[in-house]
């Protein structure tokens, strides 16, 4: 019993680990995603992202767009695929002031690489999920993949299934402490 509960403690401090560890997460249902980074314990250890996301065998992203409607930005989980308009745009006009490198928006691959010149990146004070980095479009799936990097050096590789749903480190963890609490009781009562 005492094994059991060594190895519960364990868990959960694994996971406590993971739960603040930076996330990606996908928002939306078929056929529009938006892509949100949260940077948790790495939040201000960063100063640039490179954002990758592929669309998978046989799919597509649909409606590439430069991320405006007219003069102004549109809003994730529109009806388009985009890169976040926000995060090229000075601060004083409500941006990120981001410089956003290669920016690339084709029917198969939307990526680019950036971050603040001379400055780090939080994701603190963003609201849940975090900070917006793209909007994608698809009737199938496709895969992002963003690496957080400080100084030249990737801290994380982060991916997320774009049109399918991947639960939480956190999420993940609570299942196995439910399924570790049923063991117990069921051995106890054996």
């Amino acid at each position: 019993m005492k094994n059991i509960f060594t190895f519960a403690a364990l868990v959960c401090a694994l996971s406590a680990s993971f739960a603040t560890a930076a996330s990606l997460s996908v928002v939306g249902s078929g056929p529009v995603y938006s892509l949100y980074l949260n940077g948790g314990a790495d939040n201000g250890a960063f100063d640039s992202v490179d954002v990758q996301i592929a669309a998978g065998s046989g799919s597509s992203f649909m409606n590439q767009d430069s991320g405006f409607n007219g003069f102004f930005p549109r809003a994730a989980g529109e009806e388009f695929s985009f890169i976040n308009p926000l995060l090229g745009a000075a601060t004083a006009q409500g941006g990120e002031g981001w410089s956003v490198l290669g920016a690339t928006n084709t029917p198969a691959l939307m990526a680019f690489g950036g971050g603040p010149l001379g400055a780090t990146i939080s994701t603190a004070a963003k609201p849940a999920p975090g900070l917006f980095l793209a909007n994608i479009m698809t009737q199938g799936s496709g895969l992002a993949t963003v690496q957080v990097i400080s100084a030249g050096n990737i801290l994380s590789t982060l991916t997320a299934d774009v049109g399918g749903v991947i639960p939480e480190p956190a999420t993940m963890a609570l299942a196995g402490m439910g399924l570790i609490g049923f063991i117990a009781i069921r051995r106890r009562a054996a």
